[in-house]
């Protein structure tokens, strides 16, 4: 896949659940990326980083989450890919 389709992709994908819907409706997404619910409880200050990077980017907490989850996962994607099955494969849709 080139990369402007990807990036294409990436961005709905990273949008809201609305733009995600309407996604899965025209592309069938492998399992290893496609969204799933994640709750977490996290210091109050880290909750409102997230906010304020998400309106200075006019973006969503979504999309500032999982790009920085993104960052963690290619800094470990070594150990990751070995153990955890569909990852190296899930990495190479996103990146």
């Amino acid at each position: 896949m080139d990369e402007p389709t990807r990036d294409a992709i990436r961005h709905i994908f990273l949008s809201t659940r609305e733009s995600y819907a309407l996604m899965t409706a025209v592309v069938v997404l492998p399992a290893a990326i496609r969204l799933v619910e994640l709750t977490a409880r996290i210091p109050w200050y880290q909750r409102e980083t997230l906010r304020w990077l998400a309106k200075r980017d006019a973006t969503t907490v979504d999309a500032v989450l999982s790009r920085e989850l993104e960052d963690v996962a290619s800094a470990h994607a070594g150990e990751l890919v070995a153990a955890v099955p569909g990852f190296e494969r899930a990495m190479g849709w996103v990146s």
